[in-house]
């Protein structure tokens, strides 16, 4: 189960909506961090326009996924959608 917060509330989203296994691995490399959610092929080297940027998973000390996931509200998909 998927964890979003958005204005300050919790909403749950059942699977299939879950990490890749490439998510994964980029968590244990980054420890107390966030692994972020591009949408499409960007430039690893270059600059990430906000609105390619579906969201970010949190990251434990462990390097492990915590479930939360913050949504970016300028990527297109969660400015469209309807929470209620």
């Amino acid at each position: 189960m998927l964890v979003v917060r958005h204005q300050e509330r919790l909403i749950l989203f059942k699977p299939p909506f879950h990490p890749d296994p490439s998510t994964r691995e980029q968590a244990r490399q980054h420890p107390n961090g966030w692994v972020y959610e591009i949408d499409g092929d960007i430039n690893p080297n270059g600059n990430v326009p906000p609105e390619k940027i579906r969201g970010a998973w949190k990251v434990d000390s462990d390097g492990q996924l915590t479930g939360e996931y913050m949504p970016n509200q300028k990527h297109p998909f969660w400015k469209n959608a309807k929470f209620s």
